[in-house]
């Protein structure tokens, strides 16, 4: 009762009937979903390449999840502050969607993808804590950086997968 992608939910392949219809339109909300993660993933990796870079941006905001500390104003503070405000973002974003695909009628597959992308976000939550925290320590830094890498690879393969589920194949035209 298929494979990678195939077309099935936890009640066997879909007929050509209303419920694939429902199906169909719930994947595709799905995929919408996951794109918008994927893309506001990314931008948080790269708001975390500039916190990294930008003198004083990775200390400019001593505490969490806000800061209690301002150490250094103006565009570093921005930078950081911007990073940590689109991380959460994501985390309610990554939340909402593992409930609705919870609810919604699509495959086990995209349902365990999403809580898998929700829960990277989460571990890297915890790290970013711990990092901030203990005054940046750079095996903290290296985690945060590998748990960041493993978000960005969680939420592309989730759009990925509500993708190829979301789409349905076209049939080849005969010669």
């Amino acid at each position: 009762s298929g494979g990678f992608g195939a077309a099935s939910t936890e009640r066997g392949p879909i007929a050509a009937d209303a419920r694939h219809t429902t199906w169909t339109a719930n994947a595709r909300k799905t995929y919408r979903a996951a794109v918008a993660a994927t893309a506001l993933a990314f931008l948080i990796l790269v708001f975390g390449a500039l916190t990294a870079n930008v003198a004083g941006a990775n200390s400019s905001c001593l505490g969490f999840p806000g800061c209690r500390v301002v150490a250094v104003h103006g565009l570093p503070l921005w930078i950081q502050v911007t990073h940590r405000a689109l991380a959460f973002l994501l985390f309610l974003h990554l939340l909402g969607m593992s409930i609705a695909a919870r609810k919604r009628d699509v495959s086990v597959l995209l349902k365990r993808a999403t809580w898998i992308a929700f829960g990277a976000v989460l571990l890297q939550l915890l790290v970013a804590a711990a990092l901030v925290e203990r005054h940046l320590p750079p095996v903290l830094r290296s985690r945060h950086q590998g748990v960041g890498t493993l978000i960005w690879l969680a939420t592309f393969s989730l759009a990925a997968l509500a993708r190829s589920i979301a789409v349905p194949a076209q049939p080849e035209a005969a010669p």
